[in-house]
């Protein structure tokens, strides 16, 4: 049942794509997702920890917690659930947070990789192009769909298309025991 609905909704995507007058093209490169990967920026989600990050980038140029906007600006306070981010000359990285110590999302935005920040394990940058994320992935696919029986793997990253069809941004995601 899950996976009708989930073709019901991609063929009410393209059908209001179409209706809309956008290149279908456009929607097959706006994002893809990709299953397994566990490491991006340098950062294992499944293993490494917010100090360890901060020991490898330095200090972080924002930190958030949850719900506000205003940034504060040490990093002594690592209760509840935080966002880290480390602004480059290219990219921007982000890793969030939901206990203060176990990394649940790491994400990257930019023009192009930097130190190691815009690089997934397999070797995928920001700029690259969807031919190489199909060559380095063979899972992706625009719509990740599961069963109630099988939530699929631990991890999920996005990758997402500017409009000049490179990769702008990448989000690596957790799992975390539950099935969305």
């Amino acid at each position: 049942m899950r996976t009708r609905d989930s073709f019901l909704a991609f063929v009410i995507l393209v059908v209001s794509t179409l209706a809309q007058g956008q290149n279908l093209s456009y929607l097959q490169q706006a994002s893809l997702v990709v299953a397994p990967e566990t490491v991006l920026s340098g950062v294992d989600i499944s293993k490494s920890t917010v100090q360890q990050v901060i020991a490898r980038f330095g200090k972080p140029t924002e930190i958030l917690p949850a719900g506000l906007i205003k940034p504060i600006y040490t990093y002594a306070q690592i209760s509840a659930s935080h966002t880290y981010e480390w602004y480059g000359k290219t990219c921007r990285l982000r890793v969030f947070t939901a206990d203060g110590d176990t990394i649940t999302s790491v994400e990257v935005w930019g023009s192009q990789a930097e130190f190691d920040a815009g690089t997934t394990g397999k070797g995928l940058r920001l700029s690259a192009t969807g031919d190489d994320v199909l060559r380095l992935y063979s899972s992706a696919s625009q719509l990740p769909i599961w069963s109630s029986e099988d939530c699929g793997p631990e991890t999920l990253l996005r990758v997402d298309f500017g409009a000049d069809g490179r990769v702008n941004h990448m989000k690596l995601t957790s799992r975390g025991g539950w099935c969305w």
